[in-house]
C-alpha cells in the first residue's frame, strides 16, 4: 500500500513541532541525515501452516532530525519514513510509513526530566507479531503517543524514577479494534558497583478499546506488575540482567489472573560479531482477543559488520501468547 508521505495528520504533528523549533532557535542547531536500507526472507510470508511460499523484502528508512542544545535543555525534532517493497504483495503489501517525533529533556545537578511526542504509522501484521505473536490482517495501524519521564539521585548510589504514558491506536481498515493504553511506573536503582546494580519496578496500565463488529470480544483490561531487576557487567565483552517479579491481569468480567513475570538477557561483543539472547514473560496488548495477555518470547540475534556503514545479520525468535480469554 503506498500513500502520500505527507499526509494531513502528519502535517499536523509537524506543524506543532516546528511551532514549538521556532520558539527555541535562539541556540546552535545541529542537523543530521541518515539512510537506512534492509534487505529479509522470510520462507513463511504468508504466515500460512499448510501453503508456505517465500518472499522477499527490501526495506529503506530515510530519516532527518535536528537538534537544540541550551544549558541544562536538550531537544530535537525528527522525521523518518519506511519505505518497503516486496517480491509478493500478494503476502506482503507495499508500504510507505511515514513517522514524526518531538522529545524535550532537562537535566539538573541530581535530577532529569523529559517530555515526547510520537507519530507512527506501520503495518498491523508485522506489530501484532513482534509484539504479541498473533496473525492479524496486514492494515495500517497508527500511534499517536505522548510520554514523560522524571528521575532524581536520592543518593551517591540510589535513583528514583517515575514514568508515563498514552498512546491512542487506530487501524485504516477496522478490522481491529481502536483502542487506548495508559501506563505508568516507578522505579528504585541502587547502585552496588560501578558493574553492577538492583532495580524494583513498580508499574500499572490500562487498555480501553472501542468494540465494533470486528472486535466483539474487545474489553477494558488492566495490567500491574512489580519486580526485581538485576544487571552485572560480567566482562569487557559480556553484559547479563535477570529479572523476575509478580504480574497480575485482569479483563472485565472475567477473574483476575496472577502469574509470574521475568527475563533472563545476555549480549557479547565481540571484535567482529555482537550476539544476544533474551528470554521473556510480560504483559503484552494482544488486540486481537481485545485485553492484556501473557507473552512468552525467545530471541537470538547475531549482527557482524562488513564495514562502518554496513551489516549482516540474523535472527532466530519464538513466542507463545496466552490470551486469558475463557472458553
Amino acid at each position: 500500500m503506498s500513500r502520500d508521505y505527507l499526509q494531513p495528520r502528519l502535517l499536523a504533528l509537524v506543524s506543532a513541532v516546528l511551532a514549538q523549533g521556532s520558539a527555541f532557535c535562539a541556540p546552535p542547531s545541529t542537523d543530521s541525515f541518515a539512510v537506512t536500507t534492509e534487505l529479509t526472507h522470510s520462507d513463511n510470508g504468508g504466515l500460512s501452516a499448510t501453503h508456505k511460499q517465500p518472499v522477499q523484502t527490501l526495506r529503506v528508512l530515510p530519516s532527518w532530525s535536528r537538534r537544540w542544545l541550551s544549558g541544562r535543555d536538550d531537544m530535537s525534532i525528527k522525521l523518518s519514513a519506511t519505505l518497503e517493497r516486496s517480491t509478493n504483495t500478494d503476502l506482503r503489501m507495499n508500504r510507505t510509513d511515514p513517522a514524526a517525533q518531538w522529545r524535550w529533556q532537562r537535566s539538573a545537578e541530581k535530577s532529569d526530566m523529559g517530555v515526547q511526542l510520537d507519530y507512527r504509522d506501520d503495518s498491523a501484521r508485522a506489530a501484532a507479531l513482534d509484539e504479541s505473536g498473533q496473525r492479524v490482517s496486514d492494515d495500517t495501524r497508527t500511534t499517536k503517543g505522548a510520554s514523560g519521564s522524571y528521575s532524581y539521585q536520592l543518593s551517591e548510589r540510589q535513583i528514583a524514577g517515575f514514568t508515563v504514558s498514552h498512546q491512542q491506536v487506530s487501524f485504516d481498515k477496522r478490522t481491529q479494534a481502536n483502542y487506548t493504553n495508559t501506563a505508568a511506573g516507578a522505579t528504585l536503582q541502587h547502585r552496588f558497583s560501578e558493574f553492577t546494580d538492583l532495580t524494583w519496578g513498580l508499574d500499572g496500565s490500562a487498555y480501553a478499546p472501542e468494540r465494533t463488529p470486528a472486535a466483539p470480544l474487545a474489553t477494558k483490561s488492566q495490567s500491574y506488575g512489580t519486580s526485581l531487576t538485576l544487571r552485572r557487567q560480567l566482562s569487557e565483552q559480556l553484559d547479563a540482567s535477570a529479572q523476575l517479579g509478580l504480574l497480575r491481569i485482569q479483563r472485565q468480567g472475567q477473574d483476575n489472573i496472577g502469574t509470574w513475570q521475568g527475563s533472563i538477557s545476555l549480549t557479547h561483543t565481540g571484535q567482529h560479531l555482537t550476539t544476544r539472547f533474551n528470554l521473556n514473560r510480560s504483559s503484552v496488548v494482544d488486540n486481537s482477543t481485545g485485553g492484556y495477555s501473557v507473552n512468552d518470547s525467545a530471541r537470538i540475534q547475531a549482527d557482524y559488520p562488513l564495514s562502518d556503514t554496513s551489516s549482516i545479520g540474523a535472527q532466530f525468535s519464538w513466542q507463545r501468547t496466552d490470551s486469558l480469554v475463557d472458553s
